[in-house]
């Protein structure tokens, strides 16, 4: 029995050790993918302009074709829109590596940014050197060597309508592996990058040391990477296809959609596809707190996991997002439904209709005496989903609180999602699925170019969002007595945080570069000095009310170590205290001191604001990396331990969100602002 309890307590400690290990391994992982969701964040950014350049401008010009072939000049002003949008979607390849490089480094970000390009250059034309082209009798371009008989259909020929081969960044007849291939490149790069930016090297060849090291190291990472993707991307390719072309079979699409054309109206839907959408819109929205939505919606996007479509000038666009626009003015028809469509289609009825229903939910639950202050918050949560397809500000306003609420939402846009689907609504999305993309990418092609998206379908499915999110959200909230806004005094407070969202953060910290005047305005103000002195490396000040400091305006003064005592605050800096305490006396000795006192307290509540974040975040020497997507401020950082909630959530967070060494603080429309400011205070 002893051996028996031995080995049961034995195996127990192992248990939690390998639930411990798994842990870390999901936290860790959860960093990564984190990392990787926001870094595609930046080039997801600029396509809904080049997808509303390109569509517009093909649109018109093909429409003014039609109408008067001889109007040159208006068919050669919307052909250079089309031009300048297209531009975009055929070097995406480039583009994430630049912004997965640029994301991922730690460090002196431009240089990364530049090792990528140069990287995913050198990759591209190493692939096309690799096949040995040369010139035939006849004077064509046929490869020399090609393992994988890509051009044996063509007699050796380098073909572009085959799909394989593209012109990328002016090197033709090579791999186009488009968003696959730049995070690829733009990871690999940033290990390096991270891993020796600040290299040393022997005093002879000291001008390659540090920064100017990693450019050197892409040519070669470059060249490695392009011979092993010319081995490999052929199979890769071909499994995208297949992956497609199998999830397309089961939603009943075309997987070989017509060149040139947009067949859609002949798209019959199927059960087992109906239950794929509906899968793919709960997970999709199941994703959003931890902010990987965008990694699983990526590939259906811009890759042939998203369908595969020929233009009638022979060029071939992978991935929904690319096929939409594309079509868009390329002639009559009825939009092609493709894997990726329901990720745009899908979203439009509750984010227009759903949302802003279940916002009215939560204002008539709540008590009387908070209506009027919640209204504003609630009304301008819902305005804002309906016309931009943003639902943040709703989202976390009751995601801690109501969770199963939340729940209620993934389903619901997961039905969002399946009517879409089997409705053959085809309407794209350019930023986000509010009003103003559904009026460009679902009316205006309908009504103005003759391309049917079915978007008068999105009114009927909007027609069931709403109750359904009204009556879920208010019974639900009601059954669970859930704590939403307005509903108690004590978390109305704590929940008003989703004003961060709205508040804009006064640029105090940057209005200034002389740095007597930032440690003026960080000590109060002239009138709150009472006296002043230099201790060798020390400026010791005494105050009447030590509360009115700010302590990160005063560190733009040039110094990182402040003590206060009592009413006493001492300033170190390194380069001795004589010279800005001179500079500091002829400043409060000026009749007109450049801040008011009485702006100086509200600059110094705001920037109190952004020291209170880093003491939330367990202090500067915690945080790691600290960029930020849409809405969210992302840390990578040192001790998890160290970070407090309560501390961020008083700053205005609206929520956090914790795994492992990854926190996520929600703060709003606003947070490029904050945390362009906290990088300028603190230099990470």
């Amino acid at each position: 029995m002893g051996k028996l309890f031995s080995h049961s307590v034995g195996k127990t400690q192992n248990e939690k050790k390998f639930s411990f290990k798994l842990r870390q391994f999901g936290g860790h992982l959860f960093g990564r993918m984190q990392n990787l969701s926001r870094a595609i964040v930046l080039p997801i950014a600029v396509l809904p302009i080049a997808g509303l350049l390109l569509g517009i401008g093909g649109g018109v010009a093909s429409a003014i074709e039609r109408l008067d072939p001889t109007a040159t000049g208006a068919i050669g002003i919307f052909n250079v829109m089309k031009q300048t949008g297209s531009i975009v979607f055929a070097n995406l390849g480039a583009i994430f590596a630049i912004s997965i490089a640029f994301g991922f480094a730690k460090q002196s970000k431009g240089v990364a940014a530049l090792s990528g390009f140069i990287t995913f250059a050198v990759m591209s034309a190493v692939i096309a050197g690799l096949f040995f082209p040369y010139k035939n009798i006849a004077g064509d371009l046929v490869a020399g060597f090609d393992p994988w008989g890509l051009t044996k259909s063509s007699g050796g020929l380098f073909d572009e309508k085959l799909g394989v081969f593209k012109n990328v960044l002016g090197i033709p007849n090579t791999f186009d592996t488009s968003i696959f291939g730049g995070i690829i490149v733009g990871w690999l790069v940033s290990m390096i990058h991270n891993r020796t930016y600040n290299i040393k090297m022997p005093k002879v060849l000291g001008f390659f040391a540090g920064e100017r090291f990693v450019p050197i190291l892409a040519v070669f990472l470059g060249l490695g990477i392009g011979v092993l993707i010319f081995f490999a991307w052929p199979a890769l390719f071909k499994a995208f296809q297949a992956i497609g072309s199998g999830m397309g079979s089961a939603m009943g699409f075309e997987t070989n959609l017509e060149r040139g054309k947009l067949t859609g109206d002949t798209f019959k839907p199927t059960v087992g596809g109906a239950f794929i959408a509906l899968f793919f819109g709960m997970t999709e929205r199941l994703l959003i707190p931890t902010g990987l939505h965008h990694v699983q919606y990526a590939p259906f996007w811009y890759t042939a996991v998203g369908g595969t479509w020929v233009a009638a000038n022979g060029d071939v666009w992978d991935g929904a997002y690319n096929i939409f626009f594309n079509q868009f003015g390329a002639g009559s028809g009825h939009f092609n439904q493709t894997v990726g469509t329901m990720f745009m289609s899908g979203r439009f009825a509750f984010m227009q209709y759903g949302y802003p229903f279940a916002a009215l939910a939560m204002w008539m639950l709540a008590k009387p005496e908070n209506r009027k202050r919640v209204a504003g918050i609630l009304g301008a949560g819902a305005l804002t989903s309906f016309l931009t397809g943003i639902t943040e500000p709703l989202l976390f306003s009751y995601l801690f609180v109501a969770p199963l609420c939340f729940v209620l939402h993934s389903v619901l846009a997961g039905i969002s999602f399946m009517m879409a689907y089997c409705l053959n609504i085809v309407v794209g999305q350019g930023f986000a699925a509010g009003f103003i993309d559904f009026t460009i990418f679902g009316i205006l092609p309908q009504v103005a170019f003759n391309q049917a998206t079915g978007f008068y379908w999105i009114f009927a499915t909007g027609l069931i969002m709403a109750p359904a999110y009204f009556f879920g959200f208010y019974y639900l909230i009601k059954w669970r007595n859930y704590k939403t806004l307005g509903r108690e005094g004590s978390i109305l407070e704590s929940n008003l945080a989703l004003q961060g969202a709205e508040a804009v953060l006064e640029k105090s910290t940057k209005k200034s570069d002389n740095k007597a005047v930032n440690l003026l305005n960080g000590l109060g103000g002239k009138n709150n000095i009472l006296d002043l002195e230099v201790n060798d490396k020390i400026l010791l000040a005494n105050l009447k009310d030590i509360k009115l400091i700010s302590r990160p305006l005063i560190r733009l003064s040039g110094t990182k170590t402040i003590k206060v005592k009592n009413q006493k605050i001492e300033i170190t800096y390194l380069d001795g205290a004589d010279v800005i305490e001179k500079q500091l006396q002829n400043e409060m000795n000026k009749k007109t001191i450049s801040s008011k006192d009485s702006k100086n307290k509200s600059n110094t509540q705001n920037n109190d604001r952004l020291e209170t974040i880093f003491k939330g975040l367990g202090g500067k020497d915690n945080v790691n990396i600290l960029d930020n997507c849409a809405t969210r401020l992302r840390v990578t950082v040192v001790d998890p331990n160290k970070v407090d909630e309560e501390i961020l959530k008083s700053t205005g967070a609206i929520g956090v969100v914790k795994k492992g060494n990854a926190i996520q603080v929600i703060y709003g429309l606003e947070v490029g602002n904050i945390k362009n400011d906290l990088l300028t205070l603190w230099k990470i």
